[in-house]
């Protein structure tokens, strides 16, 4: 397939760092639909003069049983997007004549067309090496995009053509000159659940020589169940979302958290069980976690055991009690100037008071503590951390309970694989912008004291 910027088609061209995840789409041939009739396309080019469909593709049905037709239109110049650079797109990144763009249409049934992107490649970075791909499937439309400079990106984003919505994102991010930079970000978009995947060395410096270059291929057996090591060379984490966006509001006091956080049991069912043997079904503990920006942490736990265990561990040190631990990576360089992570811990009683474990965090956060019922009717306690570094977090952030048996610690269930007191891995928070998950998309809202998924 050539290199063209944008096309429309059934087979999706792989890039970088995505590569088996685009594999798996096979080439089929292009099922062309019906061209739109004259009013349609006066409604999509107007007075734009240059306008000239090149495809209409089938897009199957929606549920309402619908027909769906993507159409794709191309322009010159003159009739660029008023946002479009002075000298124009780079639809074709094997021609250096510049042109308006590329755009997609939705025709349903006898609806009005609707506009469902504009692209224009402006080279999408500093390099210059920005592509889109376009792939239509029924009533889905796959978007693949790269770019970038020093540091290079792609993404295949999926969309729901009706309604238009996004639903799943996968993304990768890496140094051109910087070996284990690379990590994978995996987004569901309905559920607003995040995952990552880095380089098994990623928090050790490296040279060119032992470290990896791109990101690492995200294994099939993943989305069937989601381990910490799914290969020799790579890593996996569970993201701490923030669901209401990078700059929200601070919830409210008494507001307990629902589906919209991350879940973590330590039955084994959500997270990674890193130490111990699950629980059973009448003593397991049901833990969530949410961010809001990078500085800010809710933790809710609903733990049958917590109250007696407290009281079996009176007098012994914070680690055999129930207690969270929340892990932050902190960037730093070695003796030659090699950039590296390193990781600090802290302990949160939870009774509210913080225990500075490894590496001995200087700044503590602020503890606020609240109880509430969760959508199960359950009694849980919610502890709100935050920290007066706004970005504290953006190096990476990883939380764990320790569930205790008979005054001892029993079992730790994390966000993170963790060997030796040592994390292998922590993302960064995933701050969702709501206006990203398009008309109709979810989002967080709070019902009746749960913030919970919408709609």
């Amino acid at each position: 397939m050539s290199h063209s910027a944008k096309r429309l088609s059934l087979d999706l061209r792989p890039i970088l760092g995505i590569l088996v995840l685009l594999s798996l789409m096979t080439a089929a041939p292009v099922a062309e639909a019906a061209a739109p009739t004259a009013e349609q396309k006066d409604a999509i080019c107007g007075s734009r003069a240059s306008c000239k469909i090149t495809q209409a593709v089938d897009a199957g049905k929606d549920d309402q049983g619908k027909a769906l037709t993507v159409v794709e239109l191309h322009l010159a110049l003159a009739d660029k997007p008023a946002e479009a650079p002075e000298e124009g797109c780079n639809s074709d990144p094997d021609s250096e004549s510049k042109d308006g763009g590329v755009e997609y249409w939705l025709l349903r049934a006898s609806d009005a067309p609707r506009q469902l992107m504009s692209l224009c490649n402006d080279g999408y970075g500093a390099a210059g090496v920005g592509e889109d791909d376009v792939t239509i499937k029924p009533n889905r439309l796959i978007h693949g995009q790269s770019g970038g400079s020093a540091w290079r990106w792609d993404s295949v984003v999926t969309y729901s053509l009706s309604p238009f919505r996004e639903l799943r994102e996968r993304s990768c991010s890496f140094n051109t000159v910087m070996p284990n930079s690379g990590t994978v970000l995996d987004l569901d978009m309905r559920a607003l659940q995040a995952r990552s995947l880095a380089w098994q060395g990623a928090a050790e410096a490296a040279s060119d020589d032992d470290g990896e270059m791109g990101c690492p291929d995200w294994p099939d057996s993943l989305d069937r169940k989601f381990v910490a090591q799914p290969t020799a060379d790579s890593v996996a984490a569970y993201v701490i979302p923030a669901p209401l966006g990078s700059a929200a509001d601070p919830i409210a006091p008494g507001t307990v958290l629902g589906n919209c956080s991350l879940e973590l049991s330590t039955d084994g069912r959500n997270g990674f069980l890193v130490f111990g043997k699950p629980a059973g079904s009448d003593t397991s503990a049901d833990i969530r976690v949410m961010a809001q920006g990078y500085n800010e942490l809710l933790l809710q736990l609903y733990d049958p055991t917590a109250a007696k265990e407290i009281e079996a561990a009176k007098g012994k040190s914070w680690v055999q009690a129930p207690h969270f631990e929340i892990w932050t990576a902190v960037e730093s360089q070695s003796a030659d100037e090699t950039a590296s992570v390193d990781y600090d811990q802290l302990g949160v009683g939870l009774d509210g008071k913080l225990y500075p474990g490894a590496g001995k965090p200087a700044s503590l956060p602020a503890v606020e503590r609240w109880s509430g019922t969760d959508e199960q009717g359950r009694a849980v306690q919610v502890v709100r951390l935050h920290w007066d570094d706004q970005w504290a977090f953006m190096a990476g952030v990883g939380v764990v309970y320790s569930q205790s048996l008979e005054g001892k610690q029993t079992r730790l269930i994390s966000t993170a694989a963790i060997e030796k007191n040592h994390p292998l891995f922590l993302p960064t928070v995933w701050a969702h912008q709501p206006e990203d998950s398009g008309e109709g998309g979810a989002h967080c809202a709070v019902e009746g004291k749960i913030l919970a998924v919408q709609p």
